[in-house]
């Protein structure tokens, strides 16, 4: 759930330790059990198939392949910049009215 996501501010080799710094359940909300959580675009976590690494100072993807052998040579990464998927904007004068949205899914997205 993107809910659950966490943006990482820092993270000290030394002591193994993540700080967040925005994003998800901060204040304790949330689930009362636990769940599985990922770590995204952390080198040292680059450890299971298709995780991925990217580089923004070098822009080189790191990329853990899932599979045996080479990968294919065509084999392509599609990315976006975008930073908003999807504006809605209304006032108070011209309201937003009668929207239906359905059949969508997001995935992949920070928020």
């Amino acid at each position: 759930r993107s809910s659950d996501l966490f943006e990482v501010g820092a993270y000290d080799s030394d002591t193994g330790n993540f700080t967040f710094r925005k994003g998800g359940f901060q204040g304790a909300r949330g689930q009362i059990n636990g769940e599985e959580f990922y770590i995204e675009n952390v080198f040292e976590e680059l450890d299971y198939p298709n995780e991925y690494y990217f580089d923004e100072v070098n822009r080189k993807l790191y990329f853990y392949y899932n599979g045996t052998g080479v990968p294919a040579k065509n084999t392509r990464f599609d990315v976006t910049s975008l930073k908003t998927l999807m504006r809605i904007v209304g006032s108070q004068e011209k309201p937003v009215i009668r929207l239906t949205i359905q059949g969508i899914g997001f995935r992949d997205t920070a928020y």
